[in-house]
C-alpha cells in the first residue's frame, strides 16, 4: 500500500484577498494598476492585464466585490516630477481575480 503525505511546503504559496475594491490607481510609469481592496481580506495589489487572470465578470472598478490570490512582489510606478517613484506600497501581484 502506498500513502502520499502532503507537505505544507508543496501547497501554492499564493496569498488570498477579498473585499470591495475601494480604489484603482493607474501606474503611470509602469504597466498595470494598483488595486486597493477593503475588508474582510484587505490588500493593496498590482493588477497587470495579460499577466493577472481576470475571470468572467471582468470589472476592475471601485465598488465591486473581488476575490482572488496573489504572489509577493510587484511595483506600481507613478510620475513624480521629472522621474518616477513607487506608489502606493504594493503587497503583491494578482495571479487570479474574480469580481461581482
Amino acid at each position: 500500500m502506498l500513502f502520499l503525505i502532503a507537505s505544507p511546503f508543496s501547497v501554492n504559496a499564493a496569498s488570498v484577498f477579498g473585499g470591495r475594491i475601494m480604489k484603482v490607481v493607474p501606474c503611470t510609469c509602469s504597466p498595470g494598476m494598483a488595486i486597493i481592496v477593503g475588508p474582510p481580506r484587505p490588500a493593496i495589489l498590482l493588477y497587470i492585464p495579460g499577466a493577472s487572470r481576470l475571470f468572467r465578470y471582468g470589472r476592475i472598478m471601485p465598488g465591486v466585490w473581488s476575490l482572488g490570490d496573489y504572489s509577493s512582489g510587484g511595483t506600481c510606478m507613478q510620475i513624480a516630477g521629472k522621474t518616477c517613484a513607487p506608489y502606493p506600497p504594493i503587497q503583491g501581484t494578482i495571479l487570479k481575480i474574480g469580481t461581482s
